[in-house]
C-alpha cells in the first residue's frame, strides 16, 4: 500500500505539471534508499507523507533539507508506520470504552466514582451513594451514573486520570468551579470535554500532538493527558473570558474548541498541561 500511494503521489498532474509530492513537500524525493546519497531529502519522509497523506508531518521524520542516512531509514519507516497503526489501535480502545456504559452492578464501576469524589474532596466524606451531594463537584443529580449516557465510561476514566495525576491543579479547578457568578458545573463540563477529545481523535486532527508526543505507537494515558490539558485550559480560558452566566457556556465551548482546532494545525504542536504530575 506505502509504494502504491508513493506512486501515485509521484505522478504529475496535467494541468500543473507538478505531482502531489512537489506541492506538497516541494520536491520529488528518491524512489530507493541508495539514492538518498544524491539528494538532501530523504525517502523517509516521503513514506511518512504518503502513509498519511500529503502535505502533513505526522511522523518523525524530518522536515525538508535535513538528512537521514541509509542506516536510519528502516528505523524511520517503523517509527512512522507505528504512529500511523498505533493511532488507529488507540481509537479503537477509546471507541470501546465509550461505548461501555456505566454500571451500578460492578464494583470497578462503583469504586471509581467513590474514588472520584475521594480525589476531588478529600475532606468531605461521602455520605451515601445516592445523595444530592454529588452536585458539589459539578454532577446534575443525586446518581452520577446518568451523567455518563453519552460518554460512558470514557467520561470517568478521563475525570479519575486528571483528580489522580493532577490532584492539585483538579481541586483548584473544581473550587473555581464553584464561583458564584461564573460558575459552571465541573463533573458536567469534564464529560463535555471528553467529548470534544474525543471528537478529535475521531476526525484525526489530534495526529499531528499524538505523533509529536510519541515517537511510536500513542496509548491511552496519551489521549487521557490530552484531555487534562483540555480541563485546566478551557478553566482558564473560561474566566478569562467571563461570562454572563452558564446559560452563555454553549457559545464560549464552541469558541474553546476552535482555538484549540487551531493550535493543532501547526505541525510543531504539543498539548501538554505544564503542571505537577503524580
Amino acid at each position: 500500500m506505502v509504494w502504491i500511494q508513493y506512486a501515485h503521489n509521484s505522478l504529475p498532474n496535467s494541468a500543473t505539471g507538478l505531482s502531489p509530492f512537489h506541492c506538497s513537500l516541494g520536491y520529488q524525493p528518491p524512489l530507493f534508499s541508495d539514492q538518498e546519497e544524491e539528494s538532501p531529502f530523504p525517502l523517509s519522509t516521503c513514506l511518512c507523507a504518503a502513509v498519511v497523506g500529503p502535505g502533513r508531518r505526522p511522523c518523525s521524520a524530518p522536515l525538508p533539507g535535513s538528512f537521514f542516512p541509509p542506516c536510519r531509514f528502516k528505523l524511520s519507516l517503523q517509527i512512522c508506520l507505528l504512529q500511523v497503526t498505533g493511532y488507529k489501535k488507540l481509537f479503537v480502545d477509546v471507541e470501546n470504552l465509550r461505548k461501555q456504559p456505566f454500571d451500578s452492578s460492578k464494583k470497578q464501576h462503583e469504586d471509581m466514582l467513590i474514588k472520584l469524589w475521594e480525589l476531588l474532596m478529600p475532606h468531605i466524606p461521602l455520605e451515601s451513594r445516592i445523595t444530592k451531594q454529588w452536585g458539589d463537584i459539578g454532577f446534575q443529580g443525586e446518581d452520577p451514573k446518568t451523567d455518563f449516557r453519552g460518554m460512558g465510561m470514557l467520561g470517568l476514566h478521563n475525570l479519575m486520570f486528571f483528580g489522580e495525576h493532577y490532584p492539585e491543579t483538579a481541586r483548584q479547578a473544581l473550587s473555581q468551579s464553584n464561583h458564584p457568578k461564573m460558575g459552571y458545573s465541573y463533573a458536567i463540563v469534564g464529560i463535555n470535554l471528553t467529548e470534544m477529545a474525543y471528537s478529535m481523535l475521531k476526525t484525526g486532527i489530534l495526529k499531528t500532538h499524538l505523533y509529536n508526543v510519541v515517537s511510536g505507537a500513542p496509548q491511552m494515558h496519551h489521549f487521557h493527558e490530552f484531555y487534562c490539558y483540555l480541563m485546566y485550559e478551557f478553566n482558564q480560558f473560561w474566566f478569562k473570558e467571563k461570562p454572563a452566566s452558564i446559560m452563555e457556556f454553549n457559545y464560549y465551548r464552541e469558541q474553546f474548541h476552535k482555538r484549540v482546532k487551531e493550535l493543532l494545525l501547526d505541525h510543531n504542536s504539543v498539548l501538554i498541561l505544564k503542571a505537577e504530575r503524580q
